[in-house]
């Protein structure tokens, strides 16, 4: 990501959304095989570009790589958190 002065932001992604989301980028990497994806409520696959999550407090892991995904094996994929009113 890059700031209005085309400057590389060092921080890691989601950097200016990480405290509303509650979850930041812990790994990322391309990938050349497709990759399942499963959770209680979504599934589906990654087929370009794969990134694991480091997930705080009070989130919800919406989906998880599956088991067989070596170094993906069961990472939080997709992640979620309550904020404000609802």
């Amino acid at each position: 990501m890059k700031d209005n002065d085309n400057s590389l932001v060092i921080a890691r992604q989601p950097a200016p959304l990480v405290r509303l989301l509650g979850a930041r980028v812990d790994d990322y990497y391309p990938i050349d095989a497709t990759v399942k994806l499963d959770g209680s409520t979504l599934s589906g696959t990654a087929h370009i570009w794969a990134e694991t999550l480091e997930v705080m407090p009070a989130t919800i892991v919406l989906a998880r790589y599956s088991p067989q995904n070596n170094w993906l094996s069961n990472k939080p994929a997709f992640a979620m958190r309550t904020k404000g009113k609802s």
